[in-house]
């Protein structure tokens, strides 16, 4: 019977903690795993950030449902990811503006 009962104390005192933890990490990872974070980084046009960012900010609805995700790791998160929309917005924009650049010039070019 002694070691039935210290056996269902170190089951009680492991397991648990490692099923909190891996319930955890199944919750972070079916949150992270639904967020389009590549395609906010690889977005070729303004409107597909566009698209991208909404999707995003729809996907930070499954934070109701995970229990288990900090909200502050959930704010950091999204703080990086405007910042990755801010950083992407503004590349596309700068490559917009040479582009129209290169063609004002052409355009002046041949007149």
């Amino acid at each position: 019977i002694r070691r039935f009962v210290a056996a269902a104390q170190l089951d009680d005192g492991v397991t648990g903690p490692l099923q909190r933890a891996a319930d955890a990490c199944r919750d972070a990872k079916s949150l992270l795993s639904s967020l389009p974070l590549d395609r906010l980084e690889s977005a070729a046009s303004l409107p597909d950030l566009t698209e991208t960012s909404d999707n995003f900010f729809k996907a930070l609805g499954k934070l109701k449902a995970t229990r288990r995700y900090d909200m502050s790791r959930a704010a950091r998160l999204v703080e990086c990811a405007s910042s990755a929309i801010g950083e992407r917005a503004s590349f596309l924009l700068e490559d917009q503006k040479s582009l129209l650049d290169e063609s004002n010039e052409d355009a002046f070019e041949h007149a």
